[in-house]
């Protein structure tokens, strides 16, 4: 005949200051509902639409202030699409 026995296994506990000082993890279905976190743009305090009409039909909208990288790539969007716009005619 052989013996059941129960073994019981105890782990050390640790002091309160160490448990104070663990901070409380959240309960795993609100870990997994959890939204990521957004990624905020600074968004300027006021800004204005500037209308630029690069033809009398085809306008470009710009939200100002720019940055200066912005601001340069935007000139530069600018001399493209005029430079598009004239192929073509005499």
């Amino acid at each position: 005949m052989v013996s059941e026995e129960s073994e019981t296994h105890t782990l050390p506990v640790a002091s309160s200051q160490a448990q104070a000082a663990t901070p409380a993890m959240p309960p795993m279905r609100d870990v997994l509902s959890a939204e990521p976190p957004a990624i905020e743009q600074p968004i300027p305090e006021r800004s204005q639409w500037e209308r630029l009409a690069l033809t009398p039909d085809i306008e470009l909208h710009i939200r100002r202030p720019l940055g200066r990288l912005e601001q340069r790539r935007v000139e530069r969007l600018i001399t493209i699409a005029r430079q598009v716009l004239k192929e073509g005619k005499p």
